[in-house]
């Protein structure tokens, strides 16, 4: 999957809650952990605060493929 951002489509903001980590959070939004991290500069611990707000990553999507006659 490409990680480049979709033209035009703005990406989600997402305000951390208490309880909350970087993997709970790029589960609910089906995005992997790793391209969380990357967009909003987390550390190598992928450490959020409570309060923080991260960009939620929009991944490009292929166009669909044309069927076979």
């Amino acid at each position: 999957a490409s990680t480049s951002q979709a033209p035009g489509v703005e990406p989600t903001r997402h305000q951390v809650q208490r309880g909350e980590t970087a993997f709970t959070i790029a589960r609910t939004y089906n995005v992997a952990p790793k391209d969380l991290a990357d967009w909003n500069s987390l550390d190598a611990n992928l450490s959020v605060r409570e309060g923080q707000y991260l960009l939620i990553p929009v991944l490009a999507t292929p166009a669909p493929a044309a069927a076979a006659p």
